[in-house]
């Protein structure tokens, strides 16, 4: 699976692109234009990129991998004894180095090339550190509830997000 958000508009730039390539290459090489008809001058089919649904587009969103490594390194430094004070200061830097994780992460491992994708996604990570009900949550005292709505709220409007800028290839 790409991590990139596939827009309406990317699809129709990527399709349209492999288009004019298909066209291109048929008059370099001498080809008759594809016909629409199967079995005549078609060659081998076109590939059709499709706009990202709901669904992909809300998974792509999740920082799984930074809110494991997250809740890991959380449990480890919640786990010593130390003062609730001095443990909070480690769990906000522990939650920041997961935060530059994400975003290396997901830019130079899955490549995704929208800046707002990852800023949202990093975004949703520390909405998901509180909302896990962890060590952060505890030495805040949030109450749980409210890491819980926070969390609902952000997914549901997660959904409506697409990324204003345009697909860089």
């Amino acid at each position: 699976m790409d991590r990139n958000i596939i827009t309406v508009s990317d699809a129709n730039m990527v399709n349209r692109i492999t288009r004019e390539a298909d066209s291109e290459w048929r008059k370099t090489y001498n080809v008759p234009a594809r016909t629409g008809k199967q079995g005549e001058n078609e060659g081998p089919p076109l590939r059709n990129v499709k706009a990202d649904e709901t669904l992909a587009r809300l998974v792509k969103f999740i920082p799984a991998e930074a809110l494991s490594l997250y809740l890991a390194l959380s449990g480890i430094a919640f786990s010593d004894g130390r003062s609730a004070q001095e443990s909070l200061y480690w769990l906000v830097a522990l939650l920041v180095i997961a935060a530059l994780f994400n975003a290396l992460y997901l830019s130079l491992l899955w490549k995704v090339k929208r800046i707002s994708q990852i800023a949202i996604s990093t975004l949703a990570l520390f909405v998901y550190a509180i909302a896990a009900n962890g060590p952060l949550v505890q030495a805040l005292h949030v109450d749980p509830r409210f890491s819980t709505l926070a969390l609902t709220i952000l997914t549901a409007f997660l959904c409506f997000f697409e990324p204003p800028e345009d697909l860089r290839l």
